[in-house]
């Protein structure tokens, strides 16, 4: 997979975890909570994920509600504090 193509799904891979964590991120950004660094950041962050196909699957899944979260996302901080 070349370098765009992988940038392309990783990004739209967060942006999907954030709407499953019902986390607005262009509210956070107009709001001024995060900028743009910050989700650059967050793309390059879910990139360097091994765990790419399970986060897939569970955002496949996410609105059926029967399976776990995964664990090991690297911008959960992020969303978390976003969600709240």
């Amino acid at each position: 997979m070349g370098l765009i193509s992988k940038l392309d799904r990783h990004s739209a891979l967060f942006h999907r975890m954030s709407e499953a964590r019902h986390v607005d991120l262009a509210d956070a950004v107009v709001h001024g909570v995060i900028d743009g660094q910050t989700l650059r950041d967050s793309v390059l962050r879910c990139m360097q994920c091994e765990q790419t196909e399970q986060c897939e699957h569970w955002l496949d899944e996410a609105g059926l509600g029967d399976t776990p979260e995964p664990t090991g996302c690297r911008n959960r901080l992020l969303l978390d504090r976003l969600s709240v």
